[in-house]
């Protein structure tokens, strides 16, 4: 209730759940319940009356006493939330040098230590801040960036009301969301690109058939548009990215990127990404139905797709399920890799890699 601003109901959910804070004594519940339980009292406070408030602030400084002991004891747990609450207490007593440097040592603490939802929370407090202050333009950077730290986190319906509250502030957002409709949302596909490749070693092993297949693929390099890709927006800009690594793989030849259409439900092939020798390098953006296409070998794409599976396979001619595809009796690629792109349960696409030397 506290992240969608229902503070009344904050407080009653607080209230029930004092009955049984006993039991929690010791668990990692104990010291959420003190963090939410302050944040949640001081969101009401400027509403309180002048005998609330005192009892508000008595009741923040009590659990501040303890956060301070966690805090000193796990900093990378606790540091950060106790930052945050010290800065909507700076706020609240009016004291806004104080709040601005603790809103900004929380959200350094929390992205430090990867605590992406209090990143994104801080964020969003601060933000809310500088709004009081009528400082709109500071409070659009905070807004936006607690924006793709929910995003980052998965919290969909948290997105839905921060434009909701603050449509003007989220203006270049909401622009983005319109012109990524085509493909889908190309941050969660680069989102999940990330988590994807991420999740790959040059060790792995991947039953195909009744083959069991070593990933000896050179993925180190691809690895690494891990980091590059979860800033990427724009399709251009993502695919682009992405090609940039692969061309850094000398056994990469072709690339290219399978996207499902938001209005359609049809999977495009939607870039395509070719390199002859080392300085010869082409990208075209074909926008054809995949299964009319001729770049990209259909019933691997397809399989892939309809398992939602990684495919690895060292020669991909010597199985039987694809060795009868145009593509491949075509133009003979060696080794492949497809890795399925899904997000929220959503199939939203198709990365193809093909290989010449192993």
């Amino acid at each position: 209730m506290l992240s969608f601003q229902d503070f009344r109901q904050s407080i009653e959910n607080i209230k029930e759940g004092e009955k049984y804070l006993v039991g929690a004594s010791g668990q990692i519940i104990f010291t959420l319940f003190n963090f939410y339980d302050s944040l949640a009292n001081l969101a009401m406070y400027s509403d309180a009356k002048e005998y609330d408030k005192k009892q508000i602030l008595d009741r923040v400084e009590a659990n501040q006493e303890k956060m301070e002991k966690w805090a000193n004891y796990s900093p990378i747990n606790y540091r950060h939330k106790y930052y945050l609450v010290k800065a909507e207490y700076y706020r609240v007593s009016g004291k806004n040098w104080e709040a601005i440097e603790y809103y900004d040592n929380a959200i350094k603490l929390a992205k430090e230590n990867e605590y992406v939802h209090e990143e994104a929370l801080a964020k969003e407090l601060a933000a809310k801040f500088y709004l009081q202050l009528d400082k709109e333009k500071v409070s659009q950077v905070y807004l936006v960036d607690a924006y793709y730290c929910y995003l980052k986190w998965g919290a969909l319906a948290k997105l839905e009301d921060l434009i909701k509250r603050y449509p003007q502030l989220l203006a270049s957002v909401i622009q983005q969301e319109v012109n990524s409709q085509s493909y889908g949302d190309e941050t969660a596909i680069a989102k999940q690109v990330t988590t994807s490749l991420s999740n790959l070693n040059t060790e792995q092993t991947i039953n195909t058939s009744s083959t069991t297949v070593s990933g000896s693929l050179d993925l180190a390099a691809v690895i690494q548009a891990s980091v590059a890709l979860s800033g990427e927006i724009e399709l251009s800009q993502l695919f682009a990215t992405l090609m940039q690594v692969v061309r850094e793989n000398a056994g990469a030849s072709k690339c290219a990127l399978i996207l499902k259409e938001n209005e359609t439900g049809n999977f495009i092939v939607a870039a395509v990404h070719s390199s002859f020798g080392i300085s010869s390098t082409s990208t075209t953006f074909p926008s054809t139905l995949l299964e009319s296409s001729e770049d990209v070998p259909v019933s691997l794409l397809n399989y892939v797709k309809r398992h939602g599976q990684i495919c690895v396979i060292e020669d991909i001619s010597s199985e039987a399920k694809f060795a009868t595809d145009k593509y491949i009796t075509r133009f003979s690629p060696k080794s492949v890799l497809c890795l399925p792109i899904i997000n929220q349960g959503k199939k939203l696409g198709v990365i193809y890699l093909e290989t010449i030397l192993l």
